[in-house]
């Protein structure tokens, strides 16, 4: 996460001065040292577009995102990384299932209590496992 001190602002409400900071702390010791000359400055978290794509409002101390070109295009990226997240998982679960409905009953055994020493655990898994594999082939 990245923070700014911002100065000052254009009468258009884009960013006149500002400087980024790692920590909201740095930020706003920033705001603090140069307060003479610029009384409005405050720090904020950045935004997530570029700086041009800032709107600032000196009077609330809000930058906001004043691009819908940029907006629509943020929305989209994102709704493209969930499908291929989605898209991920399906595989996975997909992987899972025919791992599952492959396996023998003492593959599975054996798979669980290689990894959960715990036997009574183990064994719980285990019956999980066996009645999903039954679930699953059907």
């Amino acid at each position: 996460m990245s923070f700014v001190a911002i100065l000052a602002a254009a009468p258009d409400g884009r960013i006149g001065k500002y400087a980024g900071f790692d920590t909201l702390a740095a930020a706003q010791a920033h705001v603090v040292a140069f307060q003479a000359g610029y009384p409005d400055a405050f720090a904020v978290e950045a935004p997530a577009a570029p700086w041009p794509h800032w709107r600032i409002d000196m009077v609330a101390k809000s930058v906001t995102i004043d691009d819908a070109e940029f907006v629509a295009a943020e929305a989209e990226r994102l709704a493209e990384e969930q499908c291929i997240v989605d898209l991920k998982a399906d595989a996975l679960r997909q992987e899972m299932i025919d791992k599952l409905t492959s396996a023998t009953p003492q593959q599975i055994s054996d798979y669980v209590r290689a990894r959960i020493p715990d036997t009574e655990t183990a064994n719980m898994f285990i019956r999980i496992l066996l009645v999903l594999a039954v679930a699953v082939r059907e």
